[in-house]
């Protein structure tokens, strides 16, 4: 839930002509903090979490992971040295 606020606080504490080269960062980085949250919170109330939701944790991440090559081919600037 944190991840998911500081998230927000990101984005809306961006200016807004340089919004637009977070898009999808932050898109992809809230895929995945949502997921985790539906995961755990899943698990707390069933007491055991499905095996399924589970097995499309890495899907998810796949699907997410697609979203950073986009976000860093949108900002030429930025060091590629990670």
């Amino acid at each position: 839930m944190l991840g998911l606020v500081l998230l927000e606080q990101v984005y809306r504490n961006g200016r807004p002509n340089s919004r637009w080269a977070l898009k999808y960062l932050c898109l992809g980085l809230g895929i995945l903090f949502v997921f985790e949250l539906f995961l755990y919170a899943d698990g707390l109330l069933t007491q055991e979490p499905d095996p399924d939701v589970r097995a499309a944790r890495g899907y998810v991440n796949a699907l997410a992971a697609h979203l950073f090559p986009a976000n860093d081919s949108r900002n030429p600037e930025w060091s590629r040295d990670v």
